[in-house]
């Protein structure tokens, strides 16, 4: 700015300045605020049009924010005022204040960055950032009590000030007088300046009383003037009014309040204000594709005053099922594999379906006393096979059928779409005829088997060693094995799979569903956020704070992603406080929910999941965080500072391990993936409840487990030859259980020795290289020969039994040998 100056000794004026009328217009609609604003600065602003004004503003708004990345504050010596120059700039640009909800994020970031920095708790400025986030909360006072709790602005008499008049203004002058003498209590600064506000205070109230005050209020209504002889205008005192009142107003007793720095626990954390008024708010939509309702000019139609719920059909017709049998073509078939693998109940053989489609199911005792003495039924009661329901405890009788005139009625199952009418016929027939005899033609035993084979594809060609009921029970073994060859077996009805599958074969995980599941949900849109996720995050930086990239929005809860634990797995906070760890992945997870959901159907102690969300383009699963990291950083970690690992602490995690080996397996599932990196350790319980809890391991990265159940008995899956647990399988070319307990061994070496596994072969079995301490108990080389050499202590190597055994044993050493309180504080110290 120009300048003159008139003479010596004078000051310097401007020479120009800005023309009011400028801004004249535009008066109205500019917001005052306490620091007042440049007449140049709203001038500039208001000479803009829309464009250049945003335009101007985005440029200036991505220089604050790169000004407040962290790796730009931590050089800086006062990181706080980029803050507060951002917060000015706010204010200044936008002269309509039309901008709350930036200035609101804004603030929030700014108190949430410092609320933990002991240099800033009574820093002036950082506070009066406070007392304007103050401002627009629905809730002041429960703000001014969780800074109390957090010691921010105690030193300061600006929070006494300002938490005193709150309370005077909600008409609470007792806890406002108490906050005062906290205040000089405290000796806040400047104590002048507090105490001259106290004494303001005192007086208020004193004249407040005295207004309140009855015998003040009374006063004469007229005052008459009287003469010496006492006669004259007497003084009349207005009539008093009637003081009951109406109805009785509630009061809460003030003394069983609590106190203004005392709001019972109290919480750790705010909710944001756009959390605490989501409710008040209208949900933006799109215009496109809203329906604008328009008056009709027919004849009004009266609407239903009720929505009349109706049940939507359980089943879609055709019903197909996707069969893939490794080796072979992947085949659709036209068949409700419902009907055999009921979801609530136990399956059903193929005798059942059938009874149930005909639904002729009767007792053998009944039906025969019942069918009446035709040469047809005679034929099915003296000669037809009656499957047996063991589970039931009674038999059942197939309907016959004849040529010409067929009574049998069947269903319309959508299980039998997949045969034309004469299948259906030659299938009852299967069961209805009686036994061969030995004269039987050749013909029909060929016609009989060409029946069968056209279910050869689906069906496992198998027959159960219960013996039929018939009158020919005494023929020779060879006729028995050629006449009874049937497509049917009495066991529940399984996929005809080869022994040894491959095990990435992802065809029969792909077929599970997982929309039933608690905690499942899916959007039909992208999301889009794994990209900025992977562009602010990397291994190794410190946690990023409230930067607003890093909000994620689930089903109305706010979760803040902080920090990278490994690849696309990141720490968040929630905004209640809790962190959890939050899985991301392009291709989905979906086979991880589906079996964490198992697990938690089958089994109580194993990992949780708190929530699956899927997009178009991403997934997120939301699973616990676990704060000591895992096995392998625990042991690490011990050796930085010198700990060393007592056979006590580990014979706690070890029991713990193999525990949850032996729920995996009772429950169906391998892990594959068993390590010291896939073990994470969480002392939260256990120095919370200050005994051992049992409850500090947790088996984490199901994505490679395999569930059992899905397969049929005795299946094996192909060793590749790349797996570092194939030195336990001896000539075998396939697995089970192996991978779990290759890795529980390497879990327990890392806990003995501190280093990896190395295990080399002798004559019998297999060692590790290292060698347990004489000092140790004999059990720790008993337990990793077990789960080295599986086949040593059963045939088909499976040592569940075996290792619960083990487990028992570890657990009566722990009682007899260790001091539960000596562990507890080893714990603390890590």
């Amino acid at each position: 700015m120009e300048t003159t100056q008139l003479h010596e000794g004078t000051t310097i004026i401007p020479r120009h300045t800005t023309d009011f009328s400028l801004v004249e217009q535009d008066k109205e609609n500019i917001k005052p605020i306490p620091q007042g604003r440049s007449v140049r600065k709203l001038a500039d602003t208001v000479q803009l049009d829309n464009t250049q004004l945003e335009q101007k503003l985005g440029l200036e708004r991505q220089e604050f924010e790169n000004r407040l990345d962290p790796i730009n504050l931590e050089s800086l010596d006062d990181p706080l005022e980029p803050y507060i120059e951002y917060l000015r700039w706010i204010r200044e640009s936008f002269p309509s204040g039309n901008n709350n909800s930036e200035l609101i994020q804004l603030l929030e970031k700014a108190t949430h960055d410092f609320k933990d920095d002991e240099y800033y708790k009574n820093e002036i400025r950082y506070f009066k950032i406070w007392l304007e986030y103050i401002n627009f909360s629905d809730t002041p006072r429960e703000i001014y009590t969780y800074l109390f709790r957090k010691q921010i602005g105690c030193r300061l008499s600006l929070f006494y000030e300002s938490y005193a008049g709150f309370m005077e203004g909600q008409h609470d002058f007792q806890r406002a007088k108490e906050i005062y003498e906290m205040g000089l209590k405290c000796k806040a600064v400047p104590v002048r300046k507090l105490e001259r506000a106290y004494e303001m205070f005192k007086q208020r109230m004193e004249k407040t009383e005295e207004e309140n005050d009855p015998e003040c209020r009374e006063k004469p209504a007229v005052v008459g003037l009287s003469n010496g002889d006492g006669t004259g205008l007497q003084s009349h005192s207005q009539k008093p009014s009637d003081s009951r009142p109406k109805f009785q107003v509630f009061t809460d007793d003030s003394s069983a309040q609590p106190s203004a720095f005392n709001q019972g626990e109290g919480r750790d954390s705010l909710d944001p204000i756009g959390n605490l008024r989501k409710e008040n708010k209208v949900q933006s939509l799109p215009f496109k594709g809203q329906v604008i309702p328009q008056i009709s000019s027919g004849p009004k139609v009266k609407a239903r005053k009720f929505t009349v719920f109706q049940d939507k059909p359980a089943l879609t017709y055709p019903v197909t099922e996707t069969v893939a049998v490794p080796g072979k073509r992947t085949a659709k078939y036209d068949l409700n594999f419902e009907l055999f693998f009921p979801k609530d109940a136990e399956p059903r053989t193929v005798y059942e379906v059938l009874a149930m489609m005909t639904k002729r199911v009767h007792k053998r005792r009944k039906s025969v006393s019942s069918v009446q003495e035709t040469p047809t039924t005679k034929r099915v009661a003296r000669g037809s096979m009656t499957p047996s329901a063991s589970r039931r405890g009674s038999s059942f009788l197939i309907g016959s059928l004849n040529e010409d005139g067929d009574t049998t009625k069947l269903t319309q199952s959508p299980t039998l779409t997949f045969f034309s009418n004469q299948a259906r016929k030659e299938i009852l027939q299967m069961f209805n005829q009686p036994a061969n005899t030995a004269n039987t033609t050749t013909s029909s035993t060929n016609e009989e088997h060409a029946g069968a084979s056209r279910l050869s594809d689906f069906v496992t060609e198998t027959l159960t060693g219960n013996t039929i009921d018939t009158p020919q029970q005494h023929r020779k073994s060879e006729e028995t094995e050629s006449l009874l060859s049937s497509p049917f077996f009495d066991t529940p009805l399984r996929i005809s799979l080869h022994k040894i599958v491959d095990p990435d074969d992802q065809t029969i995980k792909d077929q599970q569903s997982i929309s039933h599941y608690p905690g499942y949900h899916n959007y039909d849109m992208e999301m889009n956020k794994l990209g900025t996720l992977q562009t602010m995050f990397k291994p190794g930086m410190p946690p990023i704070m409230g930067d607003k990239r890093s909000l994620l929005n689930f089903e109305g809860s706010l979760y803040c992603v902080t920090k990278e634990l490994a690849s696309g797995l990141y720490l968040c906070e929630k905004s209640t406080g809790e962190q959890y760890a939050l899985k991301v992945r392009k291709e989905g997870s979906s086979w991880e929910f589906y079996v964490l959901s198992e697990l938690a159907r089958r089994s109580t102690s194993l990992l949780k999941s708190y929530g699956y969300y899927k997009y178009r383009d991403e997934s997120y699963l939301i699973l616990p965080y676990f704060k000591q990291g895992s096995i392998m950083q625990l042991v690490d970690s011990m050796k930085s500072v010198s700990i060393k690992m007592t056979e006590s602490l580990a014979a706690y995690f070890a029991i713990q391990i193999l525990r949850q080996v032996i729920q995996l397996h009772t429950a169906s599932f391998v892990h594959c993936q068993i390590g010291p990196d896939s073990c994470m350790v969480s002392f939260e319980q256990t120095i919370k409840r200050r005994t051992l809890s049992y409850a500090d391991i947790s088996l984490t990265d199901y994505s490679r487990a395999m569930d059992l159940s899905l397969y049929s008995h005795g299946v094996g899956f192909q060793a590749k030859g790349t797996e570092d647990f194939l030195e336990i399988l001896k000539e075998k070319e396939y697995w089970t259980y192996e991978p779990d307990y290759y890795g529980a061994a390497k879990i327990i070496h890392t806990l003995i020795f501190g280093n990896p596994l190395h295990v080399h072969k002798v004559a019998s079995g297999i060692l590790p290289d290292e060698m347990v301490n004489n000092n140790w108990s004999e059990l720790w080389t008993e337990l990793l020969d077990e789960l080295l050499n599986p086949y040593r202590f059963s045939k088909d190597g499976i040592i569940t039994e075996q290792l619960q055994k083990t487990t028992k044993r570890l657990e009566n050493w722990m009682e007899f040998s260790s001091n539960p309180g000596s562990i507890v504080r080893m714990i603390d110290l890590l």
